[in-house]
């Protein structure tokens, strides 16, 4: 009996110095390149950004509708964030927080609109909060002329970039859209972007401006 309990530790060792070496050789050997490959494919991922869409002119070439970028900072989970975290980030950042779910249901709005500064202020505190991070979103803008907007239509946020769906922002969407990049990048653990691997694969083509042949005050 004592040499059983002598030998079934050391048996356990010797098995488990096998198995690693069973795995060197799988992962140096001639599966490596395989099995490279693999990990690549689980933490490497594409995607498409967007260009700015380009602007609606009048025939005067006077602004009817246009693109604004905003950045919010959000809770990357589906659970509401915690009330301890939002006491403590309450402390940590100079603004108020007021969260609310996003429209996808998949994170948490914590604050909309930041300011510049305010995203300067926002830099140190996502470093100690990994769930923490910054969204951009693209809003269209259109003059506040009921008859010129109701000609002007309406655009749609579909995979981060905004498309035409009625009026002249449909009619004229694929000469203010432009075309989509490509980036690839790798993601951590967390599924997060780790900055530094980010590489362009093909540059985004902006879209370009459309007069339409009627000046603002022509519109009813």
């Amino acid at each position: 009996m004592t040499q059983l309990r002598v030998l079934f530790p050391a048996i356990l060792f010797a098995f488990w110095c096998i198995s690693v070496e069973v795995m060197h050789f799988r992962l140096a050997g001639p599966r490596r390149d395989y099995y490279l490959e693999a990990g690549k494919k689980i933490a490497l991922v594409q995607g498409d950004y967007h260009p700015p869409r380009a602007r609606l002119l009048d025939a005067a070439g006077t602004p009817l509708a246009w693109s604004e970028r905003y950045f919010d900072l959000v809770w990357q989970e589906k659970a509401a964030p915690p009330a301890k975290l939002l006491r403590q980030l309450g402390l940590e950042l100079p603004f108020p927080l007021e969260p609310e779910q996003s429209l996808n249901g998949k994170t948490w709005i914590l604050r909309r609109d930041l300011m510049p500064e305010e995203l300067l202020q926002t830099a140190p505190v996502l470093r100690t909060h990994p769930a923490l991070a910054i969204h951009s979103r693209l809003e269209r803008i259109a003059v506040n002329i009921p008859a010129v907007r109701e000609k002007i239509g309406a655009t749609q946020l579909k995979n981060g970039g905004l498309y035409g769906v009625s009026g002249w922002e449909k009619d004229y969407d694929t000469h203010l859209r432009g075309t989509p990049g490509k980036y690839e990048v790798m993601l951590d653990r967390r599924r997060r972007w780790i900055d530094s691997s980010w590489k362009l694969v093909s540059p985004a083509v902006p879209g370009k401006d459309v007069k339409v042949p009627f000046r603002v005050e022509e519109i009813r």
